[in-house]
């Protein structure tokens, strides 16, 4: 059992729930930005609001400057437990890259499944607006926001705001929390589940560690490595006129396709191997498994939460 210095330790519901009251507050906030800023540019800089650029802009100022300091207001005063970090080599870095790409390719596989399934039983075709996005923008802007910014700050909130404060009741409940809420967020199906296995990777490798530099090293990989394989693609097309750079960006994308499939059956031996790795400490203050789900998922906070993510997937398949 795992020895540590506690503070008053609060009731468990109550630190579930200012967690799952940050995470919708979170969605309230960038809501309210998203229309308020939408109003002022259509109204005062029409130029800018039908430029493709103000997706971008947009999202970075609802999501990140205004989204995520609202989920660390609502957390202050949340007692979080420091512990003595540890270090990785850069070996096992990089056969948690391989786990998290064979799990990415299985979740990405299971949410394009399930998403043919309900267009099926709709009548319609789901968009991945997404997808979309990345594949129509420029690659400087996505290198520099999916694959940069973004890890930094969904790391901050999802592993080290979040276990560092629910850690002491159970080190597999922390994980496994990190993780869905993690899925949650991301508001769609194609989401869902490669973001929730590749949560549950970064989340246990946080929880051994103590370090939040390994996930993030990680999270950029995997993001920057998508990004880039997606930019060959968007380059190939941008340059269509000119045959010989075309086929060049064409080649890179497809040598990167193949990359990828190696990467995953790669990733999925290393699984394999790495299964009796994945071990959990006792905390003194570890909860019940029925106390666990109890807790962490039946409470105002998670419950507000929970209704804003369905209303989102809601959106996502209907709009």
């Amino acid at each position: 059992m795992e020895e540590l210095t506690m503070k008053k330790i609060k009731h468990p519901r109550k630190v579930f729930s200012r967690i799952g009251l940050s995470l919708f507050v979170y969605f309230i906030a960038v809501y309210a930005s998203v229309i308020l800023l939408d109003f002022l540019v259509s109204k005062f800089l029409p130029d800018l609001y039908f430029h493709d650029m103000y997706i971008w802009i947009k999202m970075v100022f609802c999501q990140y400057i205004i989204g995520i300091p609202a989920i660390r207001l609502v957390l202050i005063g949340l007692p979080k437990y420091r512990y003595q970090k540890e270090k990785m080599s850069f070996k096992d870095i990089f056969g948690a890259f391989l786990i998290c790409q064979a799990l990415a390719y299985a979740g990405n596989m299971i949410g394009t499944v399930l998403n043919q399934i309900i267009s099926t039983i709709l009548g319609k075709e789901i968009d991945n607006t997404v997808g979309e996005l990345i594949e129509n923008s420029n690659p400087l802007i996505l290198l520099l926001v999916i694959g940069i910014i973004g890890p930094i700050l969904e790391e901050l909130v999802f592993r080290k705001f979040i276990i560092d404060r629910i850690r002491p009741y159970g080190e597999f409940l922390a994980v496994l929390f990190s993780a869905l809420t993690f899925g949650m967020f991301h508001g769609n199906f194609y989401q869902l589940f490669y973001a929730f296995a590749i949560g549950f990777v970064l989340a246990f490798i946080y929880v051994r560690t103590k370090n939040i530099i390994y996930p993030v090293i990680l999270h950029i990989a995997f993001n920057t490595y998508s990004v880039v394989q997606q930019s060959f693609l968007t380059a190939s097309k941008a340059f269509s006129d000119i045959k010989i750079v075309s086929y060049m960006f064409t080649g890179l994308y497809y040598l990167m396709i193949g990359a990828s499939l190696a990467l995953t059956v790669l990733g999925v031996i290393k699984l394999i191997k790495s299964i009796k790795k994945f071990y959990f400490l006792k905390n003194y203050y570890e909860l019940s498994k029925g106390k666990a789900v109890l807790y962490s998922l039946v409470n105002a906070g998670m419950i507000m939460f929970s209704v804003t993510v369905l209303v989102e997937f809601a959106l996502s398949i209907f709009m």
